[in-house]
């Protein structure tokens, strides 16, 4: 002690000697996958986007203690490869402890266990649990139906497998007569993934269950999950019993029209809808030019030929002459769309 007297026994000066402003674990164990560099933690492997080093580098930043009164503090940690698996950390501290320069520092052997994750092992050795089979009603999907429902697949696997979900991955994708078939790591995903895609399509699904084998004394079973998608899409243009309707969503397995020619709203099973007669889809509408207008008919430009031409104005349309409207050529002509 020197002696300086201080309220609290012992001046800032002699605390600082007598104080360990750095406490550091004695060791650090990693375990990473080699292939995704997932880390093993608290008995689950954990999304890591870092290499080892900077994984240990996090890991020093958890660990070690430092005391509350040190002050504009700076942490300098260094790394050094020992083998193939040991690493030796050097972190040096400096700052100001009660208004004096102070440092401290230590060093933390580090082990790096590199080894494959469950999901990286199934995934090496073809694992899947489920299959998910796109398919039409009465056609093949199309192209664009198809590549959406792949996107949707992967963007949820992805979004799971960040939740937690070791399971969530997709084993492959197979183009079949008819659709696609998605191979997946868990049931659980397959039926995700699958009501995901009817509220975006609308469909319906059949699912069964097959058994593959045993492990651990337990049946297992492989999955198949058979999506329906409707032949109608959203925007298509129908007509029915004389009447036309725009498709505007799915409920359950039906689906939601809207009156083109007076707003009503409609709901046809997935047999009348079947029925249907397809006239065009919204996406395929162009822009034109009201010339006239009344109480029924409108006057237009027709934006082919650009000849003046007349089509039925629909319930609650007040569109003026001079502005522009969309339309859809039909083969029961152009069909004013709003």
């Amino acid at each position: 002690m020197c002696g300086v007297p201080s309220s609290e026994g012992t001046c800032d000066k002699c605390t600082l000697q007598l104080t360990k402003l750095l406490n550091c674990p004695d060791k650090i164990k990693l375990m990473v996958c080699s292939l995704c560099n997932a880390e093993f933690i608290k008995g689950r492997w954990q999304i890591n986007e870092c290499n080892a080093e900077k994984l240990a580098s996090k890991r020093i930043h958890d660990s070690i203690e430092i005391h509350k009164d040190f002050r504009d503090l700076n942490i300098n940690i260094h790394i050094s490869k020992r083998g193939s698996t040991r690493y030796l950390a050097y972190v040096f501290i400096e700052g100001q402890f009660r208004g004096f320069a102070a440092t401290d520092h230590c060093n933390i052997p580090i082990t790096i266990e590199v080894v494959t994750c469950d999901r990286c092992s199934r995934i090496a050795g073809r694992y899947y649990e489920a299959t998910i089979q796109l398919r039409g009603f009465s056609e093949t999907p199309s192209e664009n139906e198809l590549e959406e429902c792949k996107r949707i697949a992967f963007d949820f696997a992805e979004a799971s497998y960040r939740k937690g979900d070791q399971l969530s991955f997709i084993q492959e994708i197979c183009n079949t007569k008819g659709g696609v078939d998605i191979s997946l790591g868990s049931a659980k995903l397959g039926r995700q993934i699958a009501k995901v895609i009817i509220r975006r399509f609308g469909g319906k699904t059949v699912e069964s269950n097959k058994l593959f084998g045993k492990k651990d004394g337990r049946d297992i079973f492989r999955t198949t999950i058979l999506i329906r998608l409707p032949r109608l899409k959203i925007g298509d243009i129908v007509s029915w019993k004389g009447c036309t309707f725009e498709a505007i969503g799915f409920e359950g397995r039906k689906t939601q029209f809207i009156s083109i020619d007076n707003g009503r709203r409609l709901k046809l099973n997935e047999e009348d809808a079947e029925n249907a007669i397809i006239l065009g889809n919204k996406a395929e509408s162009l822009k034109t030019i009201i010339v006239e207008s009344d109480k029924k008919v409108l006057e237009i430009i027709d934006p082919q030929s650009y000849r003046t031409i007349f089509a039925s104005k629909p319930q609650g349309f007040n569109g003026k002459p001079g502005e522009e409207v969309l339309v859809l050529r039909t083969a029961k002509g152009l069909i004013v769309l709003g």
